[in-house]
């Protein structure tokens, strides 16, 4: 009995060691890409889920990637897919390079799609010369995909005909096409291996059909990849892209790449730069972000590798002095990008997380409002970084609309915070192109609440939709939250925060308009695409106007009134006919020179008129 207990200790110690030096496979990224049979119609998951399946089994480490969660199923814990219901070729072309821009870089890219095309009676003469272009456009786009090419699977009549004398016969001679002007193209025959016998509605596959599908294209993608890599191909640099603070680089590779290649001494950098230290993302295996010296901003600068090895047995290395050009950021923040910040004080500032739950209030990662009293005007500054991406800003600031500073910021359902109102005096500076800028702009509104929106425009704002969710929206019962500030005027959103509320999610941000019905980023559910999302919050402190010293009518024109003021500082004057109009009309600007300061209204008919006195900006 004692030999046997050693032997049993023995054997489970040798185990553990073993499987303690297997590396984990790292991801690899799956875009299931098409129509209805993509998204599975007929069957929870479609071949997603078998497919799925039949990778894990292998040792794959399945990253299914696309901007679609529909239709999961139950063993299937990663749902994401590009499959649209009755969408034709040109319809996945028009869309494909906003699905790059959302999702990472797949790996493999499973095209099955044209069957619309044919039962929509769509340009049928032409659609081979369409599946190519599209092709063409993602290997051009995303050149280390493999993109795997399906013929159209067998469907009733009399659109099988068709697709069997126009279409599938001339898939293959395309892909190789494809394949001789260097595109990673390759064909399946799909429909060899899914009988109409599978198809219960003669169009998409039943369980068993798609069970199939999986199967034959488990056969393609093991042919091109390990659970490591994809086999036989070394790495290469997909991209590189300089972060704010100017002393990060992050180089994207091809593929995932072995431990031992996070070392300084594998990467130089251009202009007298120097590479200090470099880490592996350990999620991907695919991005080493680099620590270096100070950088110049907005400069271009040459990445070169050498010794980078992928993770397959044949450790195949990156080409010797691979280069990549990349520039590097602006300076960022407010303090840096906009003049008018100057004068202003940061009250809060928020990283935003990526699935943000503020249903019980919120912690900002700056909160100064203890600092702050009196002020005249808010401001708020967006700025957002998609990976590789510049730096993106806007800057708007406005006659406050609360003098309640608690009331500014993320209108939480605990701050009791909820405005849908015009603001007025607007300034708005902006990197976006197409953004309306300027001063003492007319036209803006800001739409904040703890709640969810209707699109019905109920404040019949101008310009505004009652369909699309625009800068005319409806509060409504529900937890989703709404924080946007527009320019209804010139029919933009400057900026939209949602999603933050409590209904769960990821949340959506935006500076200027989306396309579409969703304009003002409702339901985008984008958040976790930008790797910098930050909101200010400021103010331009009151120095306020000491009380009225003397004030005299004498005749039109000639009405005079004096303030207690401070050396140096500017006053803007306003006039209203009421002291409820909402719109105060600017009539000057007087820069005190003493503790006195005095204005003539040149435009004074009579003594009936109200005025106001505030710091300018």
């Amino acid at each position: 009995m004692r030999t046997f207990s050693i032997l049993c200790l023995a054997l489970g110690l040798l185990t553990s060691a073993v499987l303690a030096r297997a590396p984990a496979a790292p991801p690899i990224r799956v875009l299931p890409l098409g129509d209805s049979i993509t998204d599975g119609a007929g069957a929870p998951g479609g071949y997603r889920l078998r497919l799925y399946q039949l990778l894990t089994n292998g040792g794959f480490n399945v990253d299914f990637v696309g901007t679609l969660t529909d239709n999961g199923a139950p063993g299937l814990p990663d749902p994401d897919h590009e499959g649209h219901s009755g969408w034709r070729i040109d319809q996945i072309d028009s869309t494909i390079l906003g699905v790059f821009a959302q999702v990472a870089d797949p790996d493999v890219i499973l095209l099955l799609i044209g069957t619309n095309d044919y039962g929509q009676t769509y340009d049928t003469a032409h659609a081979i010369d369409r599946l190519q272009s599209l092709v063409t456009k993602m290997a051009t786009n995303r050149p280390n995909a493999k993109i795997i090419v399906a013929n159209l699977l067998v469907r009733g009549e009399p659109y099988n005909t068709q697709i069997q004398t126009t279409f599938n016969p001339y898939i293959p001679g395309m892909v190789l096409r494809e394949r001789a002007a260097g595109y990673e193209a390759y064909f399946d025959d799909l429909r060899s291996a899914v009988p109409l016998s599978d198809l219960p509605d003669q169009l998409h596959p039943g369980a068993v059909g798609y069970a199939k599908m999986a199967t034959n294209w488990l056969g393609i993608i093991t042919n091109l990849f390990s659970p490591q890599g994809s086999i036989g191909t070394p790495p290469g640099i997909s991209r590189v892209y300089g972060w704010a603070g100017l002393t990060n680089v992050t180089v994207v590779f091809s593929k995932p790449i072995a431990d031992t290649s996070a070392v300084p001494a594998n990467f130089s950098l251009s202009g007298g730069v120097t590479v200090r230290g470099a880490v592996l993302d350990a999620a991907t295996k695919r991005e080493i972000t680099l620590t270096t010296t100070a950088q110049k901003p907005s400069t271009s600068y040459t990445l070169t590798v050498t010794g980078v090895r992928d993770r397959t047995t044949a450790q195949l290395s990156i080409v010797p002095g691979s280069t990549a050009v990349f520039k590097s950021l602006a300076a960022s923040g407010a303090a840096v990008n906009v003049s008018e910040a100057t004068n202003y004080t940061l009250v809060y500032s928020l990283a935003i997380p990526n699935l943000p739950n503020y249903a019980n209030g919120l912690t900002y990662d700056i909160d100064r409002r203890a600092d702050v009293s009196a002020f005249s005007r808010v401001a708020y500054y967006m700025e957002l970084q998609q990976n590789g991406g510049a730096v993106n800003y806007v800057w708007v600031s406005m006659d406050a609309f609360s003098t309640n500073i608690n009331l500014i910021g993320v209108p939480t359902l605990s701050s009791g915070a909820l405005f849908q109102q015009s603001i007025t005096s607007m300034n708005v500076q902006s990197s976006v192109a197409g953004i309306v800028t300027g001063t003492n702009l007319a036209g803006g509104n800001i739409e904040f609440w703890p709640s969810s929106s209707s699109p019905l425009n109920s404040a019949h704002v101008t310009n505004a939709s009652d369909s699309a969710y625009d800068w005319g929206d409806k509060p409504s019962p529900g937890n989703y939250g709404c924080m946007q500030v527009h320019n209804h005027a010139s029919s933009q959103v400057l900026f939209a925060f949602n999603g933050w509320g409590g209904a769960g999610g990821t949340a959506d941000l935006g500076i200027g308009n989306r396309t579409g019905n969703y304009l003002d980023w409702t339901f985008a559910q984008n958040a976790a695409s930008y790797v910098i999302k930050t909101l200010q919050v400021y103010v331009l402190p009151s120095a306020q106007p000491g009380v009225l010293t003397g004030a005299r009518f004498s005749a039109p024109g000639q009405f005079s009134f004096s303030w207690g003021a401070t050396p140096a500082t500017s006053y803007s004057v306003l006039r209203a006919s009421s002291f409820d109009q909402p719109v105060w009309l600017p009539i000057g600007v007087v820069t005190a020179t003493n503790p006195t300061a005095s204005f003539t209204d040149p435009q004074a008919t009579n003594p009936a008129a109200w005025y106001r006195v505030r710091t300018a900006p």
